[in-house]
């Protein structure tokens, strides 16, 4: 499964974008991202290991952590001026 190898890379990437919401004070912003991928986790969970077995769990979990990493990176841009701008 070298998908698995990935995960590691999107969680980092997501992970990069959290802190950078904590550190603008914005503990509310998380939240609202979990409000779209747990739906996303939960069903694609659900649907994928039914057609694929592990393989579908293994695609399920890449799937959220992108939608996790997906989510953060938008609440960055377009919730915290600035914050993807490189700095000066």
């Amino acid at each position: 499964m070298p998908v698995c190898g990935v995960f590691p890379v999107v969680a980092a990437l997501a992970t990069g974008y959290v802190l950078i919401v904590q550190v603008a004070q914005k503990p509310h912003l998380p939240l609202c991202a979990s409000f779209v991928t747990a739906p996303i986790g939960l069903v694609s969970s659900i649907l994928l290991t039914l057609k694929w077995g592990l393989a579908g769990a293994v695609a399920s979990m890449l799937l959220t952590r992108t939608a996790g990493a997906a989510m953060a990176w938008y609440m960055c841009a377009t919730r915290i001026p600035g914050a993807l701008h490189e700095l000066d």
